[in-house]
């Protein structure tokens, strides 16, 4: 169930998200501390299937990615025992941890609901459907696309719809 604020923003749902993953996260701290454990056999395969996949619950619709980067970061340097006055920066974290980013995460998961979408039937009207439809009704109609107007600066895309129908890096 998602938890929209009343201006139709999602970040509600992704503070009560990162709280679920953070309790989540601190249940299994005997886990983090233990010495005799392999990183990457047993600690990161667990952080990967628990706390990532309760953290990322829903996030193919989510347009604020940034709190979700920080817990994930957070949590890796939890998993490596990495203090704050280690001063350890976050690129040497995530060579230590392999693991990819949660915008390239979330980027895969967008594109398999994609294509779950687009294999729907023409004749099917399902709201999926229809919202998929009308995005892609704008963007071949140059709706909103960046023309020659006044107010056409290319910028993020302030929706789900353009992430989702305009250019992807590939993963």
């Amino acid at each position: 169930m998602l938890f929209y604020h009343q201006t139709g923003r999602c970040q509600p749902d992704i503070i009560r998200r990162i709280g679920i993953a953070s309790t989540a996260m601190h249940s299994v701290n005997k886990v983090w501390r233990q010495t005799w454990l392999q990183l990457h056999k047993t600690k990161l395969r667990l952080y990967q299937t628990c706390i990532l996949s309760i953290l990322l619950h829903g996030s193919e619709t989510w347009t604020l990615l940034r709190k979700l980067e920080v817990f994930h970061m957070r949590s890796q340097r939890m998993i490596l025992r990495i203090r704050w006055h280690d001063f350890v920066r976050n690129t040497e974290v995530v060579d230590r941890t392999n693991l990819p980013c949660v915008q390239d995460i979330i980027a895969k998961r967008r594109n398999s609901l994609i294509g779950r979408v687009v294999r729907l039937r023409l004749d099917d009207h399902t709201p999926a459907h229809r919202a998929l439809s009308q995005v892609a009704a704008e963007r071949t109609s140059g709706v909103g696309t960046g023309g020659s107007g006044r107010f056409s600066e290319p910028g993020p895309p302030s929706s789900w719809g353009p992430r989702v129908v305009g250019p992807q890096k590939k993963i």
